[in-house]
């Protein structure tokens, strides 16, 4: 494991995006056919995930700064293209028609969420509810349900 975890600028700069990605994936086909403790190096690598996203976020203004420095939106550094944008962002809760439909759009998403609640209790294929107002039955359908695998790591 130790030769296929890089150092800081251990891999080679030269290398495409698609060369990266291949590089990766001999990477984790030499980590699968090594003998390795699968689940001892994931969650190594989740370690590292973890400490890379916080060094890209905690670098990522000073990174902005300097690339301001090159008084170009655009320009090639270090074998990558850099681009400097900007994003607006904006805020809609001064308008009054705004908040009105934000404020139906979360009563829908909570009666969407209630919903989905009741149809994962059923038990059958469906259930007929019987409406107290009008007595039109209703039938309620059993969401399909599929099962993935799934790994969580906590650190």
């Amino acid at each position: 494991m130790s030769k296929i975890i890089k150092p800081l600028e251990a891999i080679d700069s030269e290398l495409s995006k698609q060369e990266i990605l291949e590089l990766a994936e001999a990477h984790s086909l030499q980590i699968e056919e090594g003998g390795y403790d699968l689940l001892k190096v994931y969650i190594e690598l989740k370690r590292y995930q973890l400490y890379l996203d916080k060094i890209v976020n905690d670098l990522k203004e000073a990174a902005v700064k300097q690339a301001k420095e090159q008084g170009k939106k655009s320009f090639d550094y270090f074998n990558a293209r850099v681009q400097i944008q900007k994003r607006t962002k904006y805020n809609f809760e001064t308008d009054e028609s705004w908040n009105r439909l934000n404020q139906k759009l979360e009563q829908l998403k909570e009666e969407k969420k209630t919903r989905e609640t009741l149809l994962k209790s059923i038990a059958a294929d469906y259930i007929e509810i019987v409406d107290q107002e009008t007595g039109e039955v209703e039938r309620m359908m059993a969401p399909i349900k599929e099962m993935v695998d799934q790994i969580i790591v906590k650190l």
